[in-house]
């Protein structure tokens, strides 16, 4: 890829500069944004977080999961797929322009994006848990999190961050005052990173 040019069509907003500011500066583990919709959730992570793994990582294995598939094809359709209105190309350009080196593949009937470099992103539903079990991953994303259950996290989804320095990324709109919720606290306690 020494010729080819990898340029995501994306700017971040004040707020999501400062979240990324902050998980740049974190070593925590787990990692929980909660922000409203509209904020731009699935559009930062897959670019700000899942991007880079998968480039930066030959081989990677990254997990983003949500409560459904219909929710699970949000990342798919609106940020793989999807088109920036402002320049009216896609956010995540498929090939390169000059060279027509493809950069990734969707594998439609599994919900994979395939990297050139091997890198893999699994979309898979919690309300099929155990389609999320017996692999290590890199990285997994949590899509819409308070709407999953607080047994899937713990049973089937911790579980499979088996991997040394695997991260995980709870994004969601706020939901009551439920694990999410928890977690969120918990972030805020300076003895508990």
């Amino acid at each position: 890829m020494n010729r080819a040019v990898f340029k995501v069509n994306y700017r971040r907003h004040e707020g999501q500069r400062e979240v990324l500011a902050g998980i740049l500066k974190s070593k925590a583990d787990i990692i929980t944004i909660v922000c409203s919709r509209g904020w731009g959730k699935t559009l930062f992570t897959t670019c700000d977080i899942v991007l880079p793994v998968m480039l930066n990582v030959p081989h990677a294995q990254v997990l983003w999961i949500a409560p459904t598939y219909k929710i699970c094809k949000s990342p798919i359709d609106d940020v793989w797929m999807g088109i920036d209105e402002q320049s009216g190309q896609r956010f995540i350009p498929q090939n390169d322009p000059t060279t027509g080196f493809q950069f990734w593949d969707y594998k439609r009937g599994d919900m994979e994006i395939h990297m050139f470099n091997q890198a893999v992103l699994y979309h898979r539903s919690a309300d099929n848990p155990d389609s999320i079990v017996s692999k290590g991953y890199n990285l997994i994303v949590i899509d819409e999190a308070a709407q999953i259950s607080r047994e899937v996290f713990f049973q089937h989804i911790l579980p499979t961050a088996r991997r040394k320095n695997c991260k995980i990324v709870l994004i969601t709109t706020p939901r009551g005052r439920n694990w999410i919720y928890e977690f969120y606290l918990e972030g805020q306690d300076p003895s508990k990173p």
